[in-house]
């Protein structure tokens, strides 16, 4: 049950900083990780995933202000967990959770809805 409590905080902590764009998604384009081989290597760490190279200098510049290390880590997000992102907006945390989540077995879960 405290997983999904805190599942269920981080995603709304996470969506209160997603810096929402109002791009249509067909002109947000990720760059996809490679592949991590979670067996050989386990888990990736937070830090790691934060410094890789699929992430722009731009998402990159923002990590000062957002602490995205020190977020997940008071949130207990662990890799191997399921994550749900609502609204992930232009993708900032997106880029971070996907292989962090990948790295361990875990899921990340993208909620959008029209209102």
């Amino acid at each position: 049950m405290k997983s999904y409590l805190i599942a269920g905080a981080a995603a709304l902590a996470l969506t209160a900083c997603s810096g929402a764009n109002d791009s249509p998604a067909e002109t947000l384009e990720a760059e996809t990780p490679p592949p991590a081989d979670a067996e050989a290597s386990g888990p990736m760490s937070l830090v790691d995933v934060v410094d890789g190279d699929w992430r722009s200098a731009e998402e990159k510049a923002r990590d000062v202000w957002r602490n995205p290390v020190e977020t997940l880590d008071f949130f207990e997000v662990d890799a191997d967990e399921t994550v749900i992102e609502i609204w992930p907006g232009g993708g900032w945390y997106t880029n971070i959770l996907a292989p962090y989540l990948a790295s361990g077995d875990g899921t990340l879960i993208a909620a959008v809805w029209d209102l």
